[in-house]
């Protein structure tokens, strides 16, 4: 199991597997199909979620857990790698 996917709220959760079946069945992106209908996804939350990490499921073509491990870890060491970058090209010094 991955680490914290099991810690993402269950209603999260259980919308993005609708969205990933959705996107699966129509090709469309923010689009939930709950088995009966087909509703807008990410009604009442972040829509960010909702769009990318199906996104890299069906891209990557893993399943949901590990694409909302990527998309969790590339939003957090991204930032970090982009910061640690700049700060060692400004403080670069000339010998």
């Amino acid at each position: 199991m991955i680490p914290f996917v099991d810690n993402l709220m269950p209603f999260r959760y259980q919308h993005l597997q609708w969205t990933l079946k959705g996107l699966e069945m129509t090709g469309v992106p923010l689009i939930e199909y709950d088995g009966t209908k087909y509703l807008p996804a990410g009604i009442s939350d972040d829509t960010g979620i909702y769009y990318f990490i199906p996104q890299i499921a069906k891209l990557l073509n893993v399943n949901l857990d590990w694409a909302i491990f990527i998309f969790f870890t590339f939003s957090f060491l991204l930032p970090i790698i982009t910061v640690l970058f700049i700060v060692s090209k400004l403080c670069k010094k000339n010998i």
